[in-house]
């Protein structure tokens, strides 16, 4: 779409399109929100808790029957690690480069003058090496007094109450309904036929009901019928329908490849392959350039299908024009910075959104309630509802109220739904805040009623049980919501915060935004506490928080160029698709999996672990030893915090049907399947929740914890790993036929041993090619004193001669740092060891500099 027409359709007004039914009950004005939106709002919410915990119950009561007692993944993955990383990015930084000395302010520096200056910032790595040992060894200090919860029952009812997330935050983004808006999403395609000879050709599969070309997952229509459906379709008229059969995007390389081999002899099919032959520099197999120009087409085709009458160019006519225009610049090996011209960047560029959230359907759960402004239902203003039951879906009661604040007179409005609100879709869930309850140690003693209560209710039906059970958790979290709703009510009343929904001015994330105060929700960890009683120690507001301020994400095309940048994380990188207009597409998981069924070729996950967390935990530049398919759960999940977070909150949005048989553990019934899903995934909410306690108890990592003194630094927090997996970012330097297919789909060599060549140049790099493709090119700046130190061993070397006590030290130093990754049990006398050790190295580094110092007087 061209620059000047995008103009004129961003001048109509458009209006956000709401997932709830307009009918039911008249509204009913209940008086100014200044005197009964507390009283009103506290009514909503222990409402939608008591609808919760009767799901909780059922769920635990099914769980609890004795065809189900085999299903133990809670049990079989305790084990909290591999949190390093993330304890790396949030503490608090040396300078990367220290204050220049007098002999560097010139152009020319001289060897002194960088041997002191290579001393300095080895020094001040050491120094933080030293800090995150010791952050480190205390966390797990802490970690090893979590207790041992050996009674199933106990422990499953603690981990649904902490999956229900009284006192969670979140940001939930709806599915958008399908529009016109062109995007750089690529088609699900489909091996055909042409001419008389059956030559093979790949064409674009499309819905069997709605006829548009399906670019996300896609659901099989019962009777073994080839009439796919998309999943707009699915959820539009066949929602619930077990009969329909989910299936990813994915590849038909396997299929392409068997149809070249059978006309391998055939003179029109070598006629038709002459034609799209790439440059010899960048030449494909022919079944790669072959899905390679059938995506390429369809996107350019949405692309300009209002705005030029003639078909798009083929791709490998693009490829040969910019190969003729730059000759001599392309290095395929290293894939350098000039070799742009099809591929992410260059293609994502032409969709680019002038206001990518005018239409994006945003609200803010507190708990079970729901705020957000925009549907019709908030009366233009703000509306308030209760969140679909994460547990039990089936057992959502009807009548539930809905409250609206006005814009006008901040008025208050009530209404009673006449029935069911149809279930909504997300795209993604952004954890917010992680609430305190259920998640820590040494549990209260409200928290041990609560829990003994909810045992005692999924084993009996006793009416008088289960109110017991709604007044403990009532009584329970009092305290913390008193808090909470101050600060929201306080946001909805003041007059500085825009109730009525405007795309340009008051989209919904920026309505979202002005809810969540920043000074009371902003710092990782929580700076004020909560006492319930005189026997009880206070425990914090909250558990964790990745709550940033606005404009702390910066421009979607500026990525992380060296090893002291956070890399985006997954959730980052898919709501940046929104500013190339991807919102029809599927949600943060369907797109994760797209990777290894789609684009990567392999139609299947490689490792443990991927088919609820669909990553590659493997660090680049060896930064964690362990590797992705030896890895633990905790390992898994900790690699990307927040995405694993908001994940999770999106899996328990997501009904059994949402998810392919093969998903599911096909040794095991559908029934029971569904259930060692749902135990997976809060086994992996229990480990996060598991090292953010000792994190929140650690003195140590209390004391060197980063501030978040400026906007830029707040998503720090939402970052991930520094990946090793081949060409996972999105704008990542994927070029020409590499955009669309992995060069590895189909190889001779084993597909997934091609990957892990690739991953491990990237996990280990040797040369300085090999680390270019950690940073997607050359790095905007050399990691602080890795050249520096080099360059104290060359001139050593020269002057002195001692690069063997260099060398030595420094390998002693890594070896202790992974023995230290890897330790589990840390006793006092450990820390006192690691002190001595480093010190000693310290005192050895400052020896070696007097002797330097000493060479060149």
């Amino acid at each position: 779409m061209s620059r000047l027409s995008r103009l004129f359709s961003k001048s109509k007004q458009t209006q956000p399109v709401t997932s709830e039914n307009a009918g039911g009950s008249a509204w009913t004005e209940v008086g100014k929100a200044a005197d009964h939106l507390l009283e009103e709002l506290e009514s909503l919410y222990w409402a939608g808790v008591n609808q919760e915990l009767d799901c909780i119950v059922s769920t635990l009561r099914q769980w609890q029957q004795p065809q189900f007692q085999h299903i133990h993944p809670d049990a079989d993955n305790t084990l909290v690690n591999g949190f390093d990383t993330f304890i790396s990015n949030v503490l608090l930084q040396p300078t990367a480069t220290p204050p220049k000395l007098a002999s560097q302010v010139s152009t020319r520096i001289d060897d002194k003058g960088r041997l002191v200056r290579s001393a300095e910032v080895r020094a001040m790595e050491l120094a933080a090496a030293k800090i995150r040992t010791r952050v480190n060894v205390d966390v797990r200090k802490c970690l090893a007094r979590r207790p041992v919860e050996i009674e199933a029952a106990r422990r499953r009812a603690r981990l649904l109450l902490q999956a229900a997330g009284f006192l969670d935050i979140d940001t939930a983004i709806e599915h958008s309904p399908a529009e016109n808006t062109p995007s750089p999403l690529t088609p699900q395609l489909r091996m055909t036929k042409k001419e008389f000879k059956g030559c093979p050709a790949v064409s674009l599969l499309r819905c069997s009901e709605c006829k548009r070309v399906i670019r996300g997952s896609m659901y099989q229509a019962p009777g073994g019928s080839n009439r796919p459906i998309c999943e707009d379709c699915y959820w539009e008229h066949h929602y619930g329908d077990t009969s329909y059969i989910k299936q990813y995007k994915h590849s038909i390389a396997s299929e392409v490849a068997a149809g070249v081999n059978m006309h391998a002899r055939c003179s029109s099919c070598r006629k038709h392959r002459s034609e799209i032959q790439r440059p010899y520099e960048l030449r494909s197999k022919t079944e790669v350039h072959m899905l390679a120009d059938a995506k390429y087409l369809s996107v350019m085709e949405l692309q300009k299908k209002s705005d030029l009458p003639t078909p798009p160019a083929p791709l490998a006519k693009v490829i040969h024009k910019d190969h003729s225009s730059r000759a001599g610049i392309y290095d395929a090996p290293s894939r350098s910075g000039k070799m742009r011209l099809v591929g992410d960047e260059w293609l994502c560029k032409d969709f680019m959104q002038m206001n990518p959230w005018k239409n994006i359907r945003m609200a803010v759960r507190v708990g079970p309630l729901v705020i957000e402004n925009g549907p019709k239902e908030s009366r233009n203003g703000a509306g308030i509802s209760l969140r679909d039951p994460i547990f039990g879906q089936e057992q959502q009661k009807a009548g539930l109220t809905c409250l609206a604040i006005c814009r006008a007179k901040r008025q208050l409005w009530r209404r009673i739904s006449a029935g069911r609100q149809k279930r909504k879709r997300f795209q993604t869930v952004l954890k917010q805040v992680v609430g305190t309850p259920f998640t820590g140690w040494p549990l209260s003693a409200a928290e041990e009623e609560v829990i003994e209560l909810l045992v005692k209710a999924s084993s009996d039906s006793a009416d008088g049980t289960r109110q017991e059970l709604y007044d403990r958790v009532k009584a329970c979290l009092r305290p913390w919501v008193s808090v909470y709703f101050e600060s929201i009510v306080g946001r909805l009343l003041d007059s500085k915060t825009t109730l009525a929904w405007d795309r340009l001015t008051n989209n919904c994330k920026q309505f979202c935004n002005s809810l969540i105060d920043w000074q009371v929700f902003g710092s990782l960890l929580a700076q004020s506490f909560i006492t319930r009683s005189d026997k009880d120690p206070p425990q914090p507001l909250y558990r964790m928080s990745f709550v940033c301020r606005p404009h702390a994400t910066p421009s979607p095309f500026k990525h992380p160029d060296t090893v002291i940048n956070i890399p985006y994380g997954l959730t980052e990188e898919y709501i940046r698709r929104f500013h190339f207009g991807c919102y029809t597409g599927p949600d943060l998981i369907d797109s994760l999996h797209e990777y290894w069924f789609d684009w990567a070729g392999f139609n299947q996950h490689l490792y443990p672990h991927q088919t609820l967390f669909p990553w590659d935990c493997t660090e680049a530049l060896r930064r964690y030893p362990v590797k992705c398919g030896n890895c633990t759960l905790s390992k898994h999940i900790w690699a990307f915090p927040f995405d694993s977070w908001s994940i999770i909150a999106l899996h328990l949005s997501r009904e059994q049907f949402a998810y392919p048989p093969s998903e599911l553990s096909p040794n095991l019934t559908r029934e029971a399947s569904w259930i060692n899903n749902r135990l997976t995934l809060l086994t992996a909410l229990d480990s996060l929740s598991a090292g953010a306690t000792a994190m929140s108890q650690s003195q140590h990592f209390m004391s060197w914890l980063q501030p978040q003194s400026d906007p830029s630094t707040d998503r720090i927090k939402l970052g991930g790993i520094n990946r090793a997996q081949p060409c996972s970012h999105a704008l990542e330097q994927r070029t020409h036929d590499d955009f669309f297919a992995a060069n590895w789909v189909p190889d001779y060599i084993s597909p997934i041993q091609a990957y892990e060549i690739l991953r491990n140049k990237r996990y280990l790099p040797r040369t300085a090619q090999e680390r270019e493709l950690v940073f997607w090119c050359v790095e905007g700046q050399e990691p602080p004193g890795e050249r520096l130190r080099l360059l104290v061993v060359r001139t050593v070397v020269r002057f002195v001669g001692i690069v063997e006590v260099v060398e030595m030290e420094e390998m002693e130093e890594m070896e202790e740092m992974e023995e230290m990754e890897e330790m589990e049990d840390v006793e006092v006398e450990g820390m006192e060891e690691i002190d001595m050790q480093v010190l000693v190295f310290l005192e050895s580094l400052k020896c070696l500099s007097g002797v330097i110092r000493m060479a060149f007087l």
